[in-house]
C-alpha cells in the first residue's frame, strides 16, 4: 500500500476550491478583493459566489465569500500566520462590507494547535476589532469547511 504524502499549501487551496465548485459554486481563484492592512492588494485563495436560495425557512439573495485556505501538517511556527490573515481578511471586509458576504479562515492538517482556532474565534467576537455587526470572519477546519458548504449549496 503506497503511503500518502501530505498535501502542499496549493494543493489544499486547490482542494477547497473544488470542494465549492463541485456543489455549485462559482469559485474564482486569486481575485483583488481589496487592500491588506500594510497597503498591497488582497488576492486571497478563492471567492465563492453561492446562488440565491433557501436555509431552513431563510430565504437569501446571491452572496460571495472570501477564502483563505491554510495548511500545516506538523506542529511548528506558521501558526503566528493565522494572525496576519485575519487581520487581511477583517480588512478586506470593512472596506467593502456590501460586496461580501463574511470571510472564511479554512485550516487543514494536522499540524495546528486546537486552542489556537478557539483563540482566534474569540478574537473574532471581541470588542477590540469593532462592533459585532457586518461581515464576520470564520475559523473553520477543512471538516467545518465541508459541512458549511453542505449546507449553503
Amino acid at each position: 500500500m503506497a503511503t500518502r504524502l501530505p498535501l502542499s499549501g496549493r494543493q489544499f487551496e486547490q482542494k477547497c476550491r473544488n470542494m465549492a465548485s463541485r456543489r455549485g459554486c462559482t469559485t474564482l481563484a486569486n481575485p483583488v478583493v481589496g487592500k491588506t492592512p500594510w497597503g498591497t492588494n488582497h488576492c486571497p485563495d478563492a471567492v465563492l459566489t453561492f446562488a440565491a436560495g433557501t436555509v431552513g425557512r431563510r430565504r437569501y439573495g446571491p452572496r460571495s465569500i472570501i477564502v483563505e485556505c491554510k495548511i500545516q501538517n506538523v506542529s511548528g511556527s506558521a501558526e503566528r500566520k493565522l494572525f496576519s490573515e485575519f487581520a487581511t481578511l477583517r480588512e478586506s471586509l470593512e472596506q467593502q462590507p456590501s460586496q461580501y458576504a463574511g470571510a472564511w479562515l479554512v485550516v487543514g492538517g494536522k499540524g495546528w494547535t486546537p486552542k489556537l482556532i478557539a483563540h482566534l474565534q474569540h478574537f473574532n467576537n471581541s470588542r477590540v476589532l469593532g462592533p459585532p455587526t457586518g461581515p464576520r470572519v470564520q475559523v473553520l477546519t477543512e471538516a467545518e469547511y465541508r459541512a458549511l458548504l453542505n449546507v449553503l449549496t
